[in-house]
């Protein structure tokens, strides 16, 4: 048989035609639309960080004419700061395990006069709370449950809210700085236990707060169940570290910086006075978005009006 005949023989143009067949699945399935590294999953949504709702943060940051708002492309970013007094590196949604070189990276630049924001809503940050204890003189521990207090965000008049308690949306506010105290609204902020001398810079607003233990958003104080009542339950709580002036910041929920709570109450005000407490001169502010492992935060729901 020659060339032109194999070419035209049934059989022949069959075996091509299911060898291309088996090629375009063996493609499709190990190389599906929109897969590969970024993890999208072809149908418009986006599994993987980092997360798309900061946009605001970023945003209001920028507008702030001394700072000067960077990527870090992780904690190694800290180990070639030049000027670490003038620095500040956010750490905003921690949903990854901080390595024992992001950590020693952290503790470094904080000894040098660093400054660090971590909002974890999780107990990943625990494990450089734990390290930073000696420089500390205390820790803060993430507990990773919800904190319940005892009165709704927004309460009509008639409302008594008897044993109803919140945990979205809470109220907080901060301590007084630039001659203001900012009343915030922060969504699920967890239960911190807070030793040493730590310098509360957000609470909730009430004093009956208590830290739901088992979930179950109820306050479980008898038949032999007792969960921590945290007075005036601290948001976030910031310790210096070492003699140049370093300090690290424990935000216990993200869900103050986060695009659906950014322009509730004062927040975004509170934020930027914050920053600029932490860089009265102005600088360099590094966001690290390395540990955020999903498409969007935790935070996303709007307070329903």
């Amino acid at each position: 048989m020659n060339g032109s005949e194999g070419r035209g023989n049934p059989y022949v143009i069959f075996g091509l035609v299911l060898a291309a067949v088996i090629l375009l699945v063996l493609v499709v399935v190990l190389f599906p639309p929109g897969g590969g590294k970024d993890g999208n999953s072809g149908n418009g949504t986006e599994d993987t960080g980092p997360w798309k709702d900061l946009t605001k943060l970023k945003a209001s940051i920028s507008d702030i004419t001394i700072l000067n708002l960077n990527d870090a492309a992780g904690t190694s970013s800290l180990d070639d700061v030049v000027a670490p007094e003038e620095t500040l590196y956010m750490l905003i949604g921690v949903e990854s395990n901080l390595s024992s070189q992001d950590i020693v990276s952290i503790r470094d630049f904080l000894m040098k006069g660093g400054s660090v924001i971590v909002a974890d809503d999780g107990a990943h940050a625990n494990r450089l709370s734990d390290f930073l204890l000696g420089s500390a003189g205390g820790k803060v521990e993430f507990t990773g449950h919800n904190y319940l207090v005892d009165k709704l965000t927004y309460d009509p008049p008639e409302t008594d809210p008897g044993w109803v308690h919140n945990v979205r949306f809470v109220r907080g506010y901060s301590r007084p700085m630039d001659g203001r105290v900012f009343d915030l609204i922060v969504d699920r902020p967890n239960g911190l236990v807070v030793s040493g001398p730590a310098r509360t810079v957000v609470t909730t607003t009430k004093n009956l707060t208590i830290i739901d233990m088992n979930d179950n958003g109820e306050m479980d104080q008898t038949d032999g169940v007792f969960e921590p009542h945290v007075p005036y339950g601290p948001i976030a709580v910031q310790y210096s570290i070492g003699e140049k002036g370093g300090s690290i910041t424990y935000f216990s929920s993200s869900g103050l910086f986060t695009d659906s709570m950014l322009q509730e109450g004062d927040n975004e005000d509170f934020i930027r006075v914050y920053l600029l407490s932490l860089l009265p001169e102005g600088g360099v502010v590094l966001m690290d978005d390395t540990f955020q492992l999903h498409g969007y935060s935790p935070h996303t729901a709007v307070i329903p009006r």
